[in-house]
């Protein structure tokens, strides 16, 4: 049965398999060796396979809808909506985080990013960041494209992911930075049973780290 799941899901990738490192292929071939399960092939137990395959057979097609999914995160990016003074603690620890990293993006691709306090609306970043974000998007490879989609994603900010996908901070520093608002929830109001996937975003910002650095 686990071999014909995996002849299914074979016949079903659009394009061959074809990696940018061994190491990369040695990596998602031991994925496949993991699905032993009866039921068949787990998805969620597969995340370098996902990312490859959207690679692959998505973005090296045509890349423009990732690109777009990617940008759109910017003007609404968690980690330049600073809480406004009356909450002390809160912005404290946003500025610890967010601080260094919009700091450290903005020296590395010569931009100017904005923060606001005002939750309504767009952040007002200069069009001309706009644009230089786009074409650092726009020049990466499929590979890339698929990682940084991922982290974008799952932290809800382009600036998080495209600090984790440019080497500027840590898995652990990535998931920290997209944790911090409702951390800080969590420990005033407790939290929601089942209402907090942590394992699932920790995994995906693991697994959108292992592919930048296996990929070659």
């Amino acid at each position: 049965m686990r071999y014909a799941w995996i002849q299914k899901v074979y016949e079903r990738q659009t394009n061959p398999m074809h990696f940018q490192s061994h190491l990369l292929a040695l990596a998602v071939a031991a994925e496949w060796d993991f699905q032993t399960s009866e039921s068949g092939v787990q998805p969620s137990t597969m995340p370098l396979m996902t990312l490859v395959s959207t690679a692959i057979d998505h973005i090296s097609v045509d890349p423009t809808p990732t690109i777009e999914n990617i940008l759109k995160y910017l003007p609404t990016d968690t980690a330049c909506f600073l809480a406004t003074e009356d909450d002390k603690i809160l912005r404290r620890r946003q500025l610890k985080h967010f601080g260094p990293l919009l700091k450290d993006i903005q020296k590395k691709f010569g931009v100017t990013l904005a923060t606001t306090e005002n939750r309504i609306g767009k952040v007002p970043h200069p069009p001309e960041t706009l644009q230089k974000m786009r074409e650092t998007v726009e020049s990466m490879d499929p590979f890339t494209l698929s990682a940084l989609q991922c982290a974008t994603m799952e932290t809800k900010s382009f600036i998080i992911g495209l600090g984790l996908t440019a080497r500027l901070i840590s898995v652990n520093k990535a998931y920290e930075c997209a944790r911090i608002e409702e951390e800080f929830q969590i420990e005033n109001w407790g939290a929601v049973d089942n209402g907090h996937d942590f394992d699932r975003i920790g995994t995906k910002l693991s697994a959108a780290s292992t592919l930048l650095w296996m990929k070659g």
